[in-house]
């Protein structure tokens, strides 16, 4: 589904992310552990796709809000308000989801295996500690997930998908063991068994997550910064928000030069910066750069406000920069705009550009 469009509800637009994120189905072997694991990590995978999908085409089923869909649209004229709105409507169907997420993590956690079924001794403690609503478990049973109350103490069967208990449980502790909790949440949520074997969530996992021209040229972005030797951080809020930087050399920038963002409040979740050095440091160099950059970082830099600001009377090494525009010269700020509003293939070359010139300020060895 087209992360580019307006969705029917707000909860589709909660639950798009998982959707797009949820990983591949590849069988991890468990050391130690007899066969048939293939069999029970498929139907924990079917499980969690049938999920998605079910709160994707029928929220209310499991409690989830069915108004309609809202979002940031391009060039938002009051930006700053429409988000705190956005955010406000998307944060319901979020934590709903998340805390439905928590139950089943939890479950695997402290639950104890009987053949195909979980049981869990405490109850209670593990809806208070997830969060988990009726309406929510409801929708779980819904989808498939049998939910046996014995007093304190339930049992957990699945008739639909028989395999999947043991599949969830190693899989929950193994997301447990990871030290950023919130990487290892995602991790459950996506359903990635290569979390078995220690693995991290990657960039290229991640931009799944976008439209089909939108992937290929952050895709190949992100192996063009690889092959220059930045190194992609990632850190991850939420499947409908995370961030990915690329860190080049320290010596040059001791911050990220690119940055993606995907953001669930976006018509178009994807978003971009490029964060340039300082004016000062690339006044020297800007005059030969190509006329694709030169046009885009004129529309980036801040005119110097004078007397209006000082604020770099304060600062030891930024201060503003005279530079030399085909327009002709101007004063300007040490800070950049980062923002890249439109993303294509102009933009791609645009941003590799914008590398080339930074790397023009290593310093000589």
């Amino acid at each position: 589904m087209s992360t580019h469009a307006a969705y029917a509800n707000i909860t589709q637009r909660a639950v798009s992310p998982y959707l797009e994120l949820s990983a591949q189905f590849n069988p991890v072997s468990i050391d130690g552990e007899n066969g048939g694991w293939a069999e029970r990590q498929a139907d924990l995978h079917a499980f969690f796709q049938a999920l998605y999908s079910d709160l994707y085409s029928q929220p209310e089923q499991f409690g989830l809000p069915a108004r309609p869909d809202d979002y940031i649209a391009e060039n938002e004229p009051n930006e700053k308000d429409k988000k705190q709105e956005v955010k406000r409507l998307l944060d319901k169907p979020k934590a709903m989801i998340e805390a439905g997420l928590d139950f089943l993590m939890l479950a695997g956690l402290q639950g104890n295996l009987d053949g195909k079924m979980l049981r869990l001794n405490d109850y209670p403690a593990i809806l208070k500690d997830s969060g988990a609503g009726k309406k929510f478990l409801a929708g779980l049973e819904g989808t498939g997930l049998g939910i046996s109350v014995l007093g304190d103490q339930v049992e957990l069967t699945c008739p639909r998908f028989t395999s999947m208990m043991p599949a969830l449980q190693a899989l929950a502790k193994q997301c447990a063991t990871y030290s950023d909790e919130r990487l290892g949440k995602f991790i459950f949520a996506t359903c990635d068994f290569r979390a078995l074997n220690g693995y991290e969530t990657q960039a290229p996992d991640l931009y799944h997550a976008f439209d089909g021209a939108e992937a290929r040229l952050v895709t190949e972005l992100h192996e063009y910064f690889e092959s220059k030797g930045y190194r992609a951080e990632v850190g991850i809020h939420a499947p409908g928000a995370w961030t990915v930087k690329y860190q080049g050399d320290r010596n040059i920038k001791s911050t990220a030069l690119y940055q993606v963002d995907y953001l669930d409040r976006y018509l178009r979740p994807l978003r971009m910066q490029i964060k340039c050095a300082s004016t000062q440091r690339l006044a020297d160099i800007f005059p030969s750069q190509p006329q694709l950059l030169q046009a885009d970082f004129e529309r980036r830099v801040n005119t110097c406000r004078g007397d209006n600001c000082r604020w770099c009377d304060r600062q030891k090494t930024l201060g503003p920069a005279q530079i030399e525009f085909r327009s002709g010269p101007r004063t300007v700020c040490w800070y950049t705009n980062p923002d890249v509003r439109v993303f294509d293939e102009n933009t791609a070359e645009m941003i590799r550009q914008y590398e080339q010139m930074h790397a023009r300020l290593a310093p000589e060895v």
